[in-house]
């Protein structure tokens, strides 16, 4: 059965957290540099409540909204192989869907100086060039 307060939660901070990116990427917001924190120490309290909030847990959309979450915990690398664990463990029980799983790997292997093992992960270079991260 669903947990419609806690997908409601990680909905909440998802939507926040895009509103933030969106609004910077196009210049009409500043980039909070706390957020990013912020909804890393509110994803480590709901994991140690609930454990990974997969699709039963939370829905689809739920699970997506935990999924950008530890994403976005770059300032957290340990975090955010922890979350991979989790991730590749839901994902075996057929309880999230393979692209999260796929993205948090290559954020992790980029984050830790490793090449991509799919190629998601890019950035803008100055020239505004998208570049392939190693």
């Amino acid at each position: 059965m669903i947990n419609k307060k806690l997908q409601q939660e990680l909905l909440t901070l998802m939507k926040a957290d895009q509103k933030m990116r969106f609004g910077a990427i196009k210049g009409k917001t500043k980039w909070d540099v706390n957020m990013d924190k912020n909804n890393t120490i509110k994803l480590k309290k709901i994991v140690k409540k609930y454990g990974w909030p997969d699709i039963p847990m939370v829905g689809k959309k739920g699970a997506e909204a935990a999924w950008i979450l530890a994403q976005h915990a770059d300032h957290d690398l340990n975090w955010q192989k922890k979350c991979l664990k989790l991730l590749q463990a839901s994902y075996d029980k057929g309880n999230i869907e393979s692209k999260y799983l796929a993205l948090l790997t290559d954020r992790v292997l980029t984050g830790s100086g490793k090449w991509q093992l799919y190629g998601t992960q890019f950035h803008v270079n100055k020239d505004k060039l998208s570049e392939k991260l190693i």
